[in-house]
């Protein structure tokens, strides 16, 4: 699902930017399928929409919520701050017009990086991987964790995203884990123009939550 406004036909055209799409919808396919428990008896639900009105008048009042709007990432670069610690983050992208869309998004993905469950403490959704790690993952893409989600510079100024599967059916003998974005290809390491830019992962405390309130939410089954 792509949550958006309905201004204009949104571009079908630039493969800039494809593999930043399919990977939000990956992400948000998977959040509607944890918190649909959550969003199903939440007050706030509206199920998900392919365009919201008042959307706009909704991101200045703050009335954003995981239940009805997804992340907007008009490139991969803007994925630089999944955790939503590191607004600096977007300094390292060199193309000015870029670097300034996926600042001005920010402030309104800042609103959905992290989940309360009935106003209690906020759980962030994802967790940086030490940036320390970031040439060992280059030379072996093994080392990554699987589920993760891997954002790198390339020769477009939109830059890269993929998520690391646990899917074995890429490569020559169709035996190597697939790496999935627009495409999915193998990946043996990452060299020029590819460089691991972030690393992110779902967030241990969030996914223990989720498998909580999945559990409380199974219909009882009696023998």
């Amino acid at each position: 699902p792509q949550v958006r406004s309905c201004i204009r036909q949104k571009s079908s055209h630039k493969p800039g930017d494809y593999c930043a799409r399919h990977v939000n919808s990956t992400i948000m396919n998977v959040l509607e399928d944890f918190l649909f428990p959550y969003c199903e008896s939440s007050s706030r639900y509206k199920g998900y929409q392919q365009c919201v009105k008042g959307f706009q008048q909704d991101i200045r009042n703050k009335n954003i919520n995981i239940c009805q709007n997804a992340f907007v990432f008009p490139s991969a670069l803007c994925m630089l701050n999944l955790d939503g610690k590191n607004f600096s983050a977007y300094d390292q992208i060199s193309d000015r017009q870029v670097k300034m869309t996926c600042k001005d998004w920010d402030r309104y993905n800042q609103m959905l990086y992290s989940f309360s469950y009935f106003n209690e403490e906020e759980i962030p959704l994802f967790t940086k991987e030490e940036a320390s790690r970031y040439k060992e993952f280059e030379a072996d893409p093994s080392q990554i964790p699987l589920g993760a989600i891997i954002v790198s510079q390339s020769s477009d100024r939109h830059g890269h995203v993929e998520i690391k599967t646990n899917k074995e059916l890429c490569g020559r003998d169709k035996n190597q884990t697939c790496f999935c974005s627009d495409y999915c290809r193998e990946r043996e390491r990452y060299e020029w123009p590819f460089k691991i830019l972030a690393v992110y992962r779902w967030n241990s405390q969030f996914l223990e939550f989720m498998a909580q309130l999945f559990l409380f939410n199974q219909p009882l089954v009696y023998d």
